[in-house]
């Protein structure tokens, strides 16, 4: 029911809750225009500069975002539980990027061969398990990347002897 009325009304509803943060936005900084200053020098309780009159816009755009998020989320939860045979494609392309991914994780090492990836380590506080998470994440890309080259040379190669 939810997925007919979002197939057909989900453009007009994204149209107008984004014109409707658009005009509040508008709205709050034409009220606060007497505070804008460009060159902000005011600090809030956090340290960071005070953004004033562009708060709202900021707040709006990330809600937007954990909202957008969310949606994607439950509405791909959703279609997979609704129509599994349809959907066993996708899931294994999942399960073999995480097999993937788990299999560069464990081979990988943290990188504590090099004095600048020591001091990075140390000046960011990555710890040896953040290291290897992010070395495993290295060579899945890499390994991904090498499996795109190698696919698109092969179907170029088949496609040349059709």
């Amino acid at each position: 029911m939810i997925y007919q009325f979002l197939s057909r009304y989900g453009q007009y509803f994204g149209l107008g809750l984004g014109l409707l943060i658009v005009i509040l936005y508008f709205a709050l900084v034409g009220m606060k225009s007497g505070e804008f200053s460009p060159l902000i020098e005011e600090k809030d309780w956090t340290g960071a500069a005070n953004t004033g009159a562009f708060n709202i816009g900021i707040f709006g755009a990330f809600a937007l975002t954990v909202l957008g998020a969310i949606a994607i989320f439950l509405f791909s939860i959703l279609g997979i539980v609704m129509d599994i045979k349809g959907s066993l494609k996708g899931l294994i392309g999942i399960g073999a990027l995480l097999l993937i991914f788990l299999i560069c994780y464990f081979m990988s090492n943290p990188a504590t061969d090099a004095d600048f990836v020591i001091d990075a380590q140390t000046r960011f506080d990555v710890s040896n398990s953040s290291s290897k998470f992010i070395s495993g994440s290295l060579w899945t890309t890499a390994a991904l990347l090498g499996a795109a080259c190698i696919g698109l040379i092969a179907s170029e190669v088949m496609n040349f002897f059709r």
